[in-house]
């Protein structure tokens, strides 16, 4: 967790559900976590492929990590800021039916992600301005 503890059911670990919940891209999330016991020299952000392509067991290591909610953060806002609008309505649209809102009144998915998506970190944040 933050504070350096392990992970655990009884002190409240989140599961990827949660994540999802909260706003997070699927992406995002994969190319943070994947961070966590692996490097490839500098680079911290990966889409899909480019873990495929680059990920090899020997550059994991052991050293104990540190979920960083604030890098996870940044990561998402990277991913929000640079994925293909298309790929990111769906997400959206769940977030705003978890409001109780009505994505065919309007506005369209579409132009609230290109309206929000430099202004904020999670589609959990993007869905609560589109309703302000």
């Amino acid at each position: 967790d933050e504070q350096g503890a392990k992970l655990s059911k009884r002190t409240g670990a989140a599961d990827v559900m949660q994540y999802k919940d909260a706003g997070y891209l699927p992406d995002a999330l994969l190319s943070y976590l994947a961070r966590l016991g692996w490097s490839h020299g500098d680079q911290e952000l990966f889409s899909r492929q480019e873990l495929i392509d680059l990920f090899d067991v020997k550059d994991c290591n052991s050293k104990a990590s540190r979920l960083d909610m604030a890098k996870l953060g940044w990561v998402n806002q990277h991913f929000l800021k640079t994925e293909d609008v298309a790929s990111i309505v769906p997400h959206l649209v769940y977030q705003l039916q978890k409001l109780g809102l009505d994505v065919a009144a309007g506005p369209a998915p579409e132009d609230v992600v290109i309206a929000l998506r430099e202004r904020v970190q999670t589609l959990k944040e993007m869905a609560e301005k589109a309703v302000v």
